[in-house]
């Protein structure tokens, strides 16, 4: 170190530039030693001259390009320029130590950090390898199980074949046997059928077309699918409460009060033309001279079979004649019954159409009157129909205040009753409809074509 500067504050701070300090006047000037020299770069070293010539001293400063300082001799100038040089070249040294101490902290700091991160990996590394192997572990276990899995599952479907080959033998076994026994029951059903079918043959070789239940069954449903249709332009009165369905019961009772009076009130045909005058006087006329009788009647057991099939055979023609005579629409030609039938048609319309509007207030329209004549027309060919069979082929109807017994003949409209329970009737919404016998050997067999639908007030019992 130089210039009697410490090592601490040479490191610390670095030095400020001062002017020369000189002794007092009265200490002489004290050259450096002999042979000193002040340190310098390395191809050009510093000498500070030792021989007090003015003309080395001059030559040194022209060298080094030295200012000569007012006011000063030219050695004190070259000490003073080598005084300052050595100072900026120590506080230049002062700031690369400072910036190397700090990186070396950086570095410092640096490393400390990646040796965290180095143990940190090394932890983690030794985690996961004990993962790794634990993990190949179970691995070589499940490899082991599923080998054990894999014997289990090939037993099992051992058993499992041998088991559907016994069951099946079992099933083909049990289907012989059913097939034994099936062949049976259809041999006695066959001959059932056959005897079915010998006496429809019988039926069908009379002179008229048989109506099959089926068709009868539609005719019914259609019939009372028209009055569903019906009730869409029947309005209601103005105090009457919203209830739709209320409302479509109470107009199909009366729609069906005037359709069974207009023509059902008498069976089997016989009501074609209503409950009075001329054509229905000369109508019970006829079913007097044919001593028609009920079934279920005491009277009935004095007929004999042959005697009863030649009352249901002129019964049967008589209807049959009208029907066609009224369904060729030839009006020119019509003969008296049938133009009868087309006058009742109208009256039951017309006392139909008076009766609903009464219901509901006010006048129907001309449309709703048409379609009105349409229902009532469809219920008198239905009747004609039923009076054409050599069978019974009747509606069963009921009235408020009737007990009937639910299920085999009727069934509650309104889901309430579902078993076979005695009720008291409301309303009735669609007659029954049953075939009995089949017009000759056979007159008491009942056959349930269409099952009719009350809404129930209580129960009977």
């Amino acid at each position: 170190m130089c210039f009697g500067t410490s090592d601490e504050e040479y490191l610390e701070r670095p030095r400020q530039l001062q002017g020369p300090k000189y002794k007092s006047s009265s200490s002489p000037f004290q050259p450096p030693p002999q042979g000193y020299f002040a340190p310098g770069g390395p191809r050009h070293p510093l000498e500070i001259p030792i021989d007090d010539t003015d003309e080395k001293v001059t030559g040194f400063m022209v060298r080094y390009q030295i200012p000569h300082l007012d006011g000063s001799s030219k050695l004190s100038s070259v000490f003073q320029w080598v005084s300052d040089t050595l100072l900026i070249k120590d506080n230049e040294i002062a700031v690369i130590k400072r910036s190397t101490r700090e990186e070396v902290d950086r570095i410092t700091s640096e490393r400390y950090k990646i040796l965290q991160d180095r143990d940190r990996f090394k932890a983690l590394y030794e985690r996961d390898s004990a993962a790794l192997a634990t993990c190949q572990e179970a691995l070589y276990q499940a490899n082991t199980e599923n080998e054990d899995l894999r014997g289990t599952i090939a037993h099992m479907q051992w058993e499992h074949n041998a088991t559907l080959v016994k069951n099946q033998d079992e099933y083909e076994k049990n289907m012989d046997d059913q097939d034994t026994k099936h062949q049976a029951v259809v041999k006695k059903l066959r001959l059932e059928i056959d005897d079915l079918k010998e006496r429809i043959a019988e039926y069908t070789s009379q002179d008229s077309a048989v109506i099959s239940d089926d068709a009868f069954r539609t005719s019914l449903l259609s019939l009372s699918q028209q009055l569903l249709k019906l009730i869409d332009y029947i309005p209601k009165p103005i105090q009457q409460q919203p209830d739709t369905k209320g409302w479509s019961r109470f107009i199909r009772s009366v729609c069906w009060t005037h359709l069974l009076h207009g023509f059902y009130q008498y069976p089997l045909g016989f009501g074609i033309f209503g409950v009075e005058g001329e054509a229905h006087r000369i109508l019970s006329h006829f079913s007097e001279a044919i001593r028609l009788q009920l079934p279920g009647d005491a009277n009935n057991l004095t007929m004999s079979n042959q005697q009863q099939v030649k009352v249901n055979e002129g019964r049967g023609f008589l209807f049959e004649r009208i029907l066609e005579d009224f369904l060729s629409d030839n009006r020119n030609s019509e003969k008296e019954f049938t133009i009868y039938f087309r006058q009742n048609i109208e009256r039951v319309t017309q006392d139909l159409v008076r009766t609903l509007q009464q219901c509901c207030g006010q006048a129907l329209d001309s449309q709703v009157n048409k379609r009105i004549w349409t229902v009532v027309r469809d219920a008198g060919v239905l009747a004609l129909q039923m009076g054409s069979q050599r069978a019974h082929v009747m509606l069963v109807a009921h009235v408020r205040g009737d007990i009937v017994k639910l299920k085999h003949m009727f069934e509650d409209e309104t889901g309430h009753f579902t078993e076979e329970v005695k009720v008291v009737v409301d309303q009735m919404t669609q007659p029954g409809l049953m075939r009995i016998g089949n017009g000759k050997e056979d007159s008491t067999r009942e056959q349930v074509i269409l099952k009719g639908k009350i809404i129930p007030l209580k129960t009977g019992d």
